[in-house]
């Protein structure tokens, strides 16, 4: 019955392929949920337009082997002061030249420009905001897709405590990080943390979400995988999961 039952999972549910990174990112749409916490100052002015950025991104994008345009900004001189580096809309796009470099995959150099973002939100607006939450899962998740799990686990980690700090405790965004750090954990075959994570996710997105949606149909694509899998690496007594009392064999 059970190696039945693991056909049946492996069958239905597949992992699906990395989303392809293909599509140039609207201005009016970037690619974070959230945008940095209000700023202002009568001594700064910020003298290029977060579309007009964009814009130039995507053109370079489309142009990989033109000159680098990535590495910094001209942002032009205004009457009063240049927008510094802490400058919010600054920030933005870096982090939006950082997802661009992904999406080319240069991942050193998006490396480098997500560990900027994250360094320039933690001073600039504290490290328990959302913001911050959102540059360490964007790192993570650009180790994830290099399979450098043990270096997004704790990154996921952190993220998932300040969004449940500022967060209600059924907010999509928790339902999703708890799910990609379930997914990590799952890679690092450590079944007995994935499995009650994954369990969370599933109720919060179902909630949310409802229960056909893609989003929560991949959750409960990741938890069925994980169980043929801990079951086929005779793990499974790690999990508190238990078989379901079916008959799994198909009738005569």
């Amino acid at each position: 019955m059970i190696k039945r039952f693991i056909q049946l999972i492996r069958g239905q549910f597949s992992r699906q392929s990395p989303p392809q990174l293909s599509q140039p990112i609207s201005s009016h749409t970037p690619h974070t949920t959230h945008t940095e916490p209000a700023y202002t100052s009568n001594s700064v002015t910020y003298a290029v337009s977060r579309a007009e950025i964009v814009s130039q991104l995507n053109h370079t994008l489309q142009q990989p082997s033109s000159p680098d345009r990535f590495s910094h900004f001209n942002y032009q001189q205004s009457s009063r002061k240049e927008a510094p580096a802490s400058h919010a809309d600054t920030i933005a796009a870096l982090a939006d030249a950082a997802f661009l470099y992904e999406r080319q995959r240069r991942y050193g150099e998006a490396e480098r420009l997500y560990k900027q973002v994250l360094m320039l939100r933690q001073q600039r607006f504290g490290s328990q905001q959302i913001c911050v939450a959102e540059s360490l899962s964007e790192l993570a998740a650009l180790y994830r897709f290099q399979q450098r799990y043990d270096e997004a686990h704790p990154l996921l980690q952190q993220a998932l405590k300040i969004r449940q700090q500022q967060l209600t405790n059924r907010h999509l965004e928790i339902g999703i990080n708890l799910h990609h750090l379930a997914d990590t954990y799952c890679h690092l075959r450590l079944y007995g943390k994935a499995e009650p994570l994954f369990q969370q996710a599933l109720v919060i997105l179902r909630q949310q979400l409802g229960s056909d949606h893609p989003k929560t149909q991949l959750v409960y694509s990741g938890l069925m995988q994980m169980l043929a899998t801990a079951i086929e690496s005779g793990r499974f007594d790690e999990l508190t999961t238990k078989l379901p009392p079916l008959d799994l064999n198909p009738p005569k």
